[in-house]
């Protein structure tokens, strides 16, 4: 009896909840946040900002939630350009989209992605950017007899420091007024910088077009030595290059190679306070396929019992190319298809006729974009087909950022022939 009468209350008490009067009940779902459909970020070119790029998002075909949306925006809205420091932004996007980057005469689309925020990475075709200042520097004590100096900069806003011929130097930064610390190293002119011997730094702040005069006090140092065996086992067919050795103190854009060797041959060198090391190794074939390592970092933060061992062995993986499937004559909308696995990077470069360089960059087969879409001509004539596989990476978002392009294994593939029209 006692359970009936609490059913009752409940229902009477569902009703009343229910009964908004006039109208339909009101949804138990929150509306849409204004921004959850925002799509934002910034394109580079390599390490550089791409200010002045066309940029257009598309929905993707397929989703049901995107086509209804497409039917009633206005594709203007899908439209637009980056500003002087590389920022694109569209206030509603699809869920899912193609984004096309339109940059001297080069339309390069990112195919299927969902992030809100992406960095897309074209290839490196900018100069080094960056406000700059005259670096006047000096180390206290001056360096030895027989030994040379080495400077790099560290920092968020950090470029590189850039020797001229004249033998002067000049720091180059993100912003206007920055802080950033400049290292000195001091090394034997005779080993170069596997044999250091002092080191020091100064945190400055520097701002453009002003000299900055800075004194770098030098300790010597007597640094931990590493041997290190580098393994880069190319892919069947192909022949390996040797192997390069880079250091920088955390900014890739002022790396400067140590040493260059032969693959397999060991590798004694004394660490440098502070630095990060980074490996490259390249292989080719006679078709003109490339296997690139990209940049492999030396990790020396193990356990102790690993880093008291006299030596230890690198393996520097080398991607093996995609195959790409041969077709005949193409329009924009036509298939290509590459397997292999990873993300692939179809380019499509003249070779006769007109129009722009095409770039999909996609999870799987790549549709031949329409160029108009960033306003560039469409492309016809004879055109060489390369695909790029980036082995390391599992999603198109992942090729996103300015070191991109350089910290990820790649490869690429015999160069065939297709016909636009």
């Amino acid at each position: 009896m006692r359970l009936r009468a609490l059913f009752s209350i409940s229902c009477v008490g569902l009703a009343v909840a229910c009964d908004s009067g006039d109208g339909p009940p009101p949804s138990l779902f929150s509306a849409e946040d204004t921004y959850s459909r925002a799509v934002v970020g910034r394109v580079f070119a390599g390490a550089e900002l791409a200010p002045g790029a066309t940029v257009r998002i598309d929905p993707k075909v397929g989703y049901a939630a995107d086509e209804k949306m497409a039917a009633v925006t206005d594709r203007a809205s899908w439209l637009s350009s980056t500003d002087p420091t590389g920022i694109y932004k569209f206030q509603a996007g699809p869920l899912r989209y193609d984004l096309a980057v339109g940059l001297d005469r080069e339309i390069t689309v990112f195919e299927d992605l969902a992030f809100r925020y992406c960095e897309p990475s074209l290839p490196p075709t900018l100069p080094l950017q960056g406000f700059s200042a005259p670096l006047d520097v000096v180390t206290a004590p001056p360096p030895r007899p027989g030994s040379a100096l080495a400077f790099f900069v560290s920092g968020f806003d950090a470029r590189a420091v850039v020797e001229r011929s004249d033998g002067s130097r000049e720091l180059v930064f993100r912003r206007f007024t920055s802080q950033l610390r400049i290292h000195a190293v001091e090394y034997s002119a005779k080993d170069g910088l596997v044999a250091p011997i002092g080191e020091g730094f100064a945190d400055v702040r520097v701002q453009a077009g002003q000299t900055l005069p800075v004194v770098i006090p030098m300790a010597a140092i007597v640094p931990p030595v590493s041997e290190i065996v580098l393994d880069a086992p190319p892919p069947e067919g192909f022949t390996a290059s040797p192997v390069e050795i880079m250091v920088d103190f955390g900014v890739v854009t002022d790396a400067r190679k140590v040493i260059t060797l032969p693959a397999g041959a060991p590798f004694r060198f004394g660490r440098m306070g502070g630095a990060r090391y980074l490996v490259h190794a390249r292989a080719t074939r006679s078709d003109g396929a490339i296997s690139d390592s990209g940049f492999v970092g030396v990790d020396f933060d193990l356990e102790l019992e690993e880093i008291m061992r006299p030596s230890r062995r690198l393996a520097v993986p080398l991607p093996a190319p995609a195959t790409a499937i041969p077709r005949g004559p193409a329009e924009a909308g036509a298939i290509f298809i590459a397997a292999g696995g990873g993300v692939y990077e179809h380019v499509f470069t003249p070779v006769s006729g007109s129009g722009a360089t095409l770039r999909v960059i996609t999870g799987g087969d790549a549709t031949l974009p329409d160029a108009s879409r960033v306003g560039l001509p469409r492309p016809v004539g004879l055109h060489r087909w390369t695909v790029t596989r980036w082995a390391e990476l599992e999603r198109v978002e992942e090729l996103a950022g300015p070191d991109a392009r350089v910290r990820a294994g790649w490869a690429t593939g015999p160069a065939l022939d297709v016909e636009l029209r």
